[in-house]
């Protein structure tokens, strides 16, 4: 893989895996459009690594509340499991369904849709508020982002919205969700690169260097999203998604 290719999906990633515009969509299109390998696998995981790790930093005291309230951590597991259970049991579908550049399209157009109905609560609760059903429910709208193209952060803030969270909270909420995803995911896939031996597409150095420029890019832009969450019309992001999306799926066709 080209460096070229490293840094602009490396930034890619740190922008849009907290934005609610579907990060592995971004990155499965430029990846088209740069002609990367496709067995970048453990490239794009540890990508993910990285933005989890800017997460554990700019929310540690979020984090280390999970451990400390009992209440948080069992609304973080109810949230958890729905997609833990759905992920092992669609885990060789969903890795078929990647390879559909029609599917991403379709994934981007329903992500519009949730972007749309996010500004149209007005909510005030926070997440700590919470109780198991709205937790569950916030778990099963994660499931949704499973679909190639659904932005995992864009359904978990729609269903913090439904569950009467107000947005920073509904972020914050999302954000500490993608804390188990994808940490377990990095760890299984490191177990399988130790047995394989085959790190795909991307040398070691390449992968070092992808994880910290992901990590920076990743850390601000938390930062910039927190700050100005309550200020931002999702209908931006509804209009991004919706045009993406259509062109998306007419160029697959």
């Amino acid at each position: 893989m080209s460096w070229i290719a490293v840094v602009l999906l490396s930034i890619l990633q740190g922008v849009t895996e907290f934005l609610p515009v579907s990060s592995s969509g971004h990155l499965f299109i430029l990846g088209k459009i740069l002609n990367v390998p496709s067995d970048m696998l453990f490239f794009n995981v540890m990508l993910h690594f990285a933005s989890a790790l800017a997460i554990l930093i700019v929310l540690r005291k979020e984090v280390w509340e999970i451990f400390r309230s009992k209440k948080i951590f069992v609304l973080v597991l109810v949230s958890t499991v729905p997609v833990v259970i759905v992920g092992l049991l669609v885990k060789d579908y969903v890795e078929l369904l990647d390879k559909y550049f029609f599917l991403i399209g379709v994934g981007l157009l329903l992500t519009s849709f949730f972007n749309y109905l996010v500004d149209k609560f007005e909510n005030k609760d926070k997440y700590k508020k919470m109780n198991w059903q709205n937790a569950l429910l916030i778990g099963l709208f994660q499931v949704l982002a499973l679909m190639p193209g659904v932005s995992r952060s864009g359904s978990t803030i729609v269903g913090g919205s439904y569950a009467k969270l107000e947005k920073k909270s509904a972020l914050k909420y999302s954000f500490l969700l993608a804390l188990p995803a994808i940490f377990g995911a990095s760890v299984l896939e490191i177990f399988d690169v130790i047995r394989s031996g085959d790190i795909g597409g991307a040398n070691m150095i390449q992968v070092l260097v992808g994880v910290l420029i992901c990590f920076v890019v990743s850390f601000y832009t938390i930062k910039w999203f927190l700050h100005v969450i309550k200020k931002v019309s999702f209908r931006y992001f509804s209009i991004y998604t919706l045009i993406l999306g259509l062109v998306v799926i007419y160029l697959s066709l």
